[in-house]
């Protein structure tokens, strides 16, 4: 009776080590797949975010509310045409390249590769096409308009007088400030004399640059490229004038308003974001950044190591005691192990389906009407985040399906082929006894030891 009940107590000891066995290294095996930048490359693939973050998240009137932020005063673009413009400037093959370049960088860090946390943004690049685009659009706008003749006045003028046509001349000059182009057409003044032309442009022109209404680094940029645009005006020539100042001008003053940002990259055209989450998010310095992170990648590699060694030590604990129970009988021990096997592993296999395919409606249920109203619609980027996340989340459930699953066929594998042994030995016990001794009953392999 006593050996029974040690018995008892060392088999559920034993089955107690493997669950935290397994446990353990699984845990262990989770832990590490998530410092592996490959998991979320993939999801973010399989969500299809990079197209997204135009569609759901930077929509035409997110991205204007967010520019408005940036650029203050200058306002180029429609939503429409700078919603096109950005991404035009930052496609989503860009976006996917700098995403996968920062978590690969991230992997590396987290799994002790390399010492410093690094992350960049290469940005030089988006900058100098969005700035293009943004001339280019300015041009075809210009192209777009009709032009109208005016009636021209043939006497010279006198110096002294005001030119009838600087009116033209300026609200030209100002329309490419503020990138509305107003009007419908162009008024079509080419057939000035030269000195018409520039008493005209010579009186708009100090009209505009002295105007404080308009923004300081449209003017600043008016008067550096002032020699270019009167030798260009001299036939008066407004479209031709206009193509000009968009070329000579409305770049410079973009420029001027992506200077204070374009302050922030490093030599090789990049955005450092290490210091700029560390000062705008965390509110903290880049070396208390760096210090906080090192200490986070020590404790995810020391609970990587434990329940490597913990899982490791339990596992090598449950054969022991299973060996002790069917010392002499290792057949009784593996029909324990794949007993257990098949139980756990199907019990876990069920919950893990169940969560797998409730996962998703959960988190719809969870959020859904859960927005707040804001100048930024968010819903589209809350959306997108959660798919990404469940995303990662259902790809490890999936493997632990696979490894359940795998498992629990070779428990039933293993079933199967101990029953047919025994199968096979007790026919070849009854041929071996021959004819007279078939009333005697036969204990099997199985009945033997299912007792123990």
């Amino acid at each position: 009776m006593l050996l029974w009940i040690l018995r008892a107590l060392a088999s559920t000891l034993a089955g107690l080590c493997i669950y935290l066995a397994v446990a353990l290294l699984l845990f262990h095996v989770n832990l590490q797949a998530l410092l592996d930048d490959e998991l979320y490359t993939d999801s973010l693939l399989e969500q299809n975010a990079y197209e997204r973050l135009y569609t759901d998240v930077l929509t035409p009137q997110n991205i204007e509310q967010l520019w408005s932020e940036v650029s203050g005063d200058v306002a180029y673009l429609t939503p429409e045409e700078l919603h096109r413009l950005v991404r035009t400037a930052a496609p989503p093959e860009y976006l996917q390249a700098e995403v996968e370049a920062n978590l690969a960088s991230l992997s590396s860090f987290s799994n002790g590769e390399s010492e410093d946390l690094e992350l960049y943004l290469e940005i030089s690049g988006p900058l100098d096409r969005l700035v293009e685009s943004t001339v280019d659009l300015l041009t075809d706008r210009i192209e777009a308009k009709p032009l109208e003749a005016g009636e021209l006045i043939q006497d010279v003028l006198d110096e002294t007088e005001d030119s009838p046509y600087t009116e033209d001349v300026r609200s030209a000059l100002e329309s490419i400030s503020s990138g509305e182009l107003e009007g419908q057409s162009i008024r079509d003044l080419t057939g000035l004399s030269e000195e018409e032309a520039l008493a005209a442009f010579n009186q708009a022109f100090a009209q505009v640059v002295d105007n404080p209404l308009i923004d300081w680094r449209y003017r600043d940029a008016l008067r550096k490229a002032e020699p270019e645009l009167r030798q260009v005006f001299r036939e008066g020539d407004v479209r031709e004038l206009l193509r000009q100042v968009a070329r000579t001008v409305a770049a410079p003053a973009l420029e001027a308003t992506l200077a204070e940002f374009g302050r922030r990259l490093d030599s090789e055209g990049r955005l450092p974001l290490v210091p700029l989450l560390a000062e705008e998010v965390a509110g903290i310095s880049e070396s208390d950044f760096q210090a906080s992170a090192d200490r986070w990648r020590e404790r995810i590699q020391a609970v990587l190591d434990r329940t490597r060694n913990y899982g490791l030590t339990a596992l090598a604990a449950a054969i022991g005691l299973i060996t002790l129970i069917y010392w002499g009988r290792p057949g009784a021990g593996v029909r324990w192990l794949y007993r257990l096997l098949i139980a756990s592993c199907g019990v876990s296999l069920a919950f893990l389906t169940v969560a797998y395919f409730a996962l998703p409606r959960v988190v719809d249920r969870a959020v859904e009407g859960a927005w707040m109203g804001d100048e930024v619609n968010v819903e589209g980027f809350v959306v997108l985040t959660l798919d990404v996340v469940i995303s990662v989340i259902t790809a490890r459930l999936e493997s632990f399906m696979w490894y359940f699953g795998i498992a629990f066929a070779l428990g039933i594998l293993l079933w199967t082929s101990l029953m047919a042994r025994d199968k096979v030995q007790e026919r070849r016990k009854r041929e071996d006894r021959g004819p007279a001794d078939d009333s005697r009953p036969v204990e099997s392999v199985t009945g033997e030891d299912s007792g123990s």
